[in-house]
């Protein structure tokens, strides 16, 4: 093999030729083999696995002049490509789309690769269709629209839609961030075209996923592909337009320590293939406004927040009177008011149907001491304890590691007995509902009760086949109401102030709407502040003053999209710290960081973290950004790449403490 290498030096240049094998069975690892030519991204090839021959796809390919040394001295051993089989069933703009979201996200290349290809071996059988893909000339770039209007009419407008593209042999793919989001516009939108809709998502099994990909490479007739981002890729030759439907979900943004926004990889997707893109949702982001009200980003009708789905909250005054002392003032607060109890006493008599929206899951949120106020922290990652009932016992469980504590813990702080709990869970309510009124039945959906989709399809059609019921639940719960509810309450308005983002005040709004949007009667909603601004300016179907007051208040604290906000996280050793902290400090300096300490759980360990916060210009690094001729600025760049090794950099993060 070394001598092989040797004649391969001596003789013409060397390629060191990065693939992914698509064999099934095997893990989707980056392998490296060599060629004496070079091979283009996306191509399927034959190369050696042990003693057989496997197809692999081509993510890379580099001049191995660099590693002419290692390759002589065998600390990088390499075997040949057998032989290329097909030009390149992947399409280009994959790898492009790959390649200026790995510049945006300061993160390899490959790491993007694996988040935009979810299965090579979906593009395999593209190899005989590889030349019907289309190359748009490069100075004709589609229009990339915003969409804002009520669900019902984008609905509408989507089938009418979908329509005139069949009419004009194009297809068209939907990108939605849930599961259930998939599902949901399925059915709305295959009465009539059902044999051309098609469905990809993570819980598609392998049977209808082979039929969908084969439906998708060989059905002539124009198609709807309705996909969760990782299968967004997937683009047909015919499709004319991506939709990015409920944009303003934050199920866009991955949960993982390094956080990945798919919007941004979607719209960076739609224009390297030359593709239409609409943004929609019945309340866009902030940030999407603003590019829309810049001229950056067109629309499909002017936006108009009248146009929103008009919410009449019915506001009923829920706390503890300020004249109860301070000590009484800890005990737990009654889930519902007299108001609600009547309402839910009266469901049966009028065959309703409630739901009662909660925004977290357990018995209380928080527990207390009486006596020093100190709240019950987890001792490993210092994450509040929630309460919840197990099968024979109440426990303390840490929502951030999942570890466990016996209810009858003490005050960590002064070791006082005397706790009380508080905030109210989807348990309790679930529990005071079930006690005030035993005969009605009761249904509840959160990632505890129903931790898979297959159980809160359940619940949800119990739940509406029901004669009369209550659904408690937390945001979840909407994803499963196929059908409109009687009446909604929201049983705490005033916890949703704890979402901890700078995007608060928008994602209660949008949740407001998307409470009502699934509600045919009253919205009801228990707050100790009745004459809170959001719920008067909504009552009022004022949301173009909500935004203005919600662009003043970014402006003033330089919060997108008057800049792009790049957190930056070390993770280390205590001993460390102070030295990353002041090195951070200097190396981002031109930027004036905000430099906070933190700690994560990484596999189960508690490990110390340096943040640093930092505002740049959008001019300077944003999506318009990218796509200028200037670029993302070199000085930024470089200033990032200064930052010690494994500092994680997330871009515009939803919450910038943890």
């Amino acid at each position: 093999m070394q001598e092989s290498v040797d004649l391969c030096f001596n003789a013409l240049y060397m390629w060191i030729i990065e693939v992914v094998p698509i064999k099934k069975g095997l893990p989707q690892d980056t392998l490296t083999y060599f060629s004496a030519d070079t091979i283009r991204e996306g191509s399927l090839v034959s190369v050696p696995m042990r003693s057989k021959l496997i197809d692999a796809i081509v993510i890379g390919c580099r001049d191995a002049k660099a590693e002419k040394a290692a390759i002589k001295s065998g600390s990088l051993s390499l075997r040949k490509v057998d032989k290329v089989k097909n030009a390149s069933p992947v399409p280009e703009y994959i790898f492009e789309t790959a390649t200026l979201a790995s510049r945006y996200f300061r993160r390899q290349r490959g790491d993007l690769l694996d988040l935009i290809i979810s299965d090579y071996s979906a593009y395999a059988s593209l190899g005989k269709n590889s030349a019907t893909y289309p190359v748009p000339a490069d100075d004709i770039q589609p229009e990339r629209l915003v969409f804002q209007a009520p669900l019902e009419e984008r609905i509408s407008y989507y089938k009418t839609y979908i329509r005139e593209a069949f009419a004009r042999k194009e297809s068209v793919t939907i990108v939605c961030p849930t599961i259930a989001d998939c599902e949901f516009f399925a059915i709305q939108l295959s009465r009539g075209i059902a044999d051309f809709v098609v469905t990809l998502h993570s819980e598609v099994s392998k049977k209808k996923f082979t039929e969908a990909l084969a439906l998708l490479h060989e059905e002539k007739h124009p198609l709807v592909l309705i996909a969760t981002p990782t299968f967004a890729s997937l683009v047909r030759p015919d499709v004319g337009t991506i939709i990015l439907e409920h944009e303003n979900s934050p199920a866009y943004s991955t949960p993982s320590f390094i956080s990945y926004d798919f919007r941004v990889i979607i719209e960076i997707l739609a224009r390297c293939a030359r593709r239409k893109l609409i943004i929609a949702d019945s309340l866009l982001r902030v940030e999407t406004l603003g590019r829309y009200e810049s001229k950056e980003l067109g629309c499909v009708a002017p936006i108009t927040f009248r146009a929103l789905a008009p919410i009449e909250p019915t506001v009923i005054p829920h706390g503890v009177p300020a004249e109860i002392s301070s000590r009484q003032r800890h005990e737990q607060l009654p889930a519902l008011s007299e108001y609600i109890q009547t309402l839910i006493g009266k469901a049966s008599q009028k065959k309703s149907h409630i739901f009662l929206f909660t925004l977290r899951t357990g018995l209380a949120t928080i527990t207390r001491c009486r006596d020093c106020f100190h709240a019950l922290l987890c001792e490993h990652c210092e994450a509040p304890l929630v309460l919840y009932q197990s099968a024979e016992r109440r426990v303390y469980i840490c929502n951030k590691c999942k570890r466990h504590k016996p209810s009858e813990s003490k005050c960590t702080r002064c070791g006082s007995w005397n706790l009380s709990a508080h905030g109210l869970g989807t348990e309790y309510v679930e529990e005071e509902v079930k006690r005030l009124f035993p005969e009605l039945p009761v249904f509840r959906i959160d990632r505890e009760s129903t931790p898979n989709r297959t159980e809160a399809r359940k619940i949800a059609g119990q739940f509406s086949a029901s004669p009369a019921g209550v659904l408690v639940g937390t945001e979840m719960a909407l994803y499963y109401l196929s059908s409109l509810v009687t009446d909604s309450v929201i049983v705490s308005f005033d916890t949703l102030f704890n979402i901890p983002s700078y995007r608060t005040n928008e994602r209660i709004v949008q949740l407001l709407l998307s409470i009502a949007e699934r509600t045919k009667g009253r919205l009801l909603v228990q707050t100790k502040n009745p004459t809170e601004s959001i719920l008067e300016l909504v009552a009022q179907n004022n949301y173009a003053s909500w935004y203005r007051n919600e662009v003043r208040e970014r402006a003033e604290y330089n919060y997108p999209p008057f800049s792009t906000m790049i957190k930056c996280t070390w993770v280390g050793k205590e001993s460390e710290k102070d030295a990353v902290r002041d090195y951070m400090k200097e190396v981002l300096a031109p930027y004036a960081p905000d430099i906070f300490d933190g700690a994560v759980m990484r596999k189960g360990k508690k490990e110390i973290t340096v943040n640093a916060l930092i505002r740049p210009k959008r001019e300077e690094w944003s999506l318009s950004a990218l796509f200028d001729p200037k670029g993302l600025s070199e000085t930024l760049r470089q200033a990032l790449a200064k930052l010690p090794d494994g500092t994680a950099v997330s871009i515009n993060p939803d919450n910038l403490l943890s």
